[in-house]
């Protein structure tokens, strides 16, 4: 687990966080590919905080975006999911889940599954904790979804509906681990993390980063993976409380 203290997280005067805050973050892999993704929970969850899982699956069998797919948790939220397919490989897909935490989630797991007519994938996960937000799931937002083989996975530009206001900034990269690292993450952005599944050419990885930004839209810029890989990228917006 990452414990990553921001050093904007008090507006002035010392009053409430000027931006979301993420308390912490907690990575689980799983190597052998399969159906159940049991994802580890931060150690510390209070009530009302917000719970958000990103999520790389590799299909080790499918050959078509429609044969694979993450679910979605009960008492939880999708905000994002999207897969593609590659000839000389096979699917991979990435998606983000939203939870407003009821302060009993410490330390459990959580089964994000994989089903379709070849659901088996191995997977990559990183549970973020954060403070300060609105406390409304429609208040966070994903977009710029980008799809390609290269070693520069790079989202496109992305508008939330808010407009221009303060808001955590997380550029989500899924890609294919065979021993590709992530070796540099988008300018201006910090305290970026990838978790890999392993280090097998059929191995999910998942890279974020994040920024305090106050704007209407917002072109994250491009990771820089030291091989070529099969990704999927796109960003999210959470919006700062009030």
């Amino acid at each position: 687990m990452l414990n990553l203290l921001n050093p904007y997280r008090f507006g002035e005067g010392g009053g409430g966080p000027a931006f979301p805050v993420v308390e912490s973050i907690t990575p689980t892999s799983f190597p052998v590919a399969g159906q159940t993704h049991n994802v580890l929970m931060p150690p510390v969850v209070n009530a009302g905080e917000l719970l958000l899982n990103f999520m790389t699956s590799h299909y080790t069998s499918a050959t078509s975006t429609t044969q694979g797919t993450m679910n979605t948790p009960l008492g939880w939220t999708q905000v994002a999911q999207f897969e593609t397919s590659v000839s000389s490989d096979f699917v991979t897909g990435v998606a983000c889940f939203a939870r407003e935490a009821d302060g009993a989630e410490d330390g459990s797991s959580v089964n994000f599954s994989t089903s379709g007519s070849s659901p088996n994938a191995t997977a990559a996960a990183q549970c973020y904790r954060v403070t300060g937000w609105t406390g409304v799931l429609s208040d966070i937002e994903a977009g710029g979804a980008a799809a390609s083989a290269s070693s520069s996975p790079n989202p496109l530009n992305f508008s939330p509906s808010w407009g221009s206001a303060r808001a955590l900034w997380i550029p989500v990269a899924g890609h294919v681990q065979s021993d590709a690292s992530v070796s540099s993450y988008p300018s201006n952005y910090v305290n970026g993390i990838n978790t890999v599944a392993g280090a097998a050419s059929s191995s999910a990885a998942i890279a974020t980063a994040r920024r305090e930004l106050e704007a209407a839209s917002e072109n994250v810029g491009a990771f820089s993976l030291s091989t070529a890989q099969i990704w999927v990228s796109f960003a999210v917006a959470i919006l700062a409380a009030a």
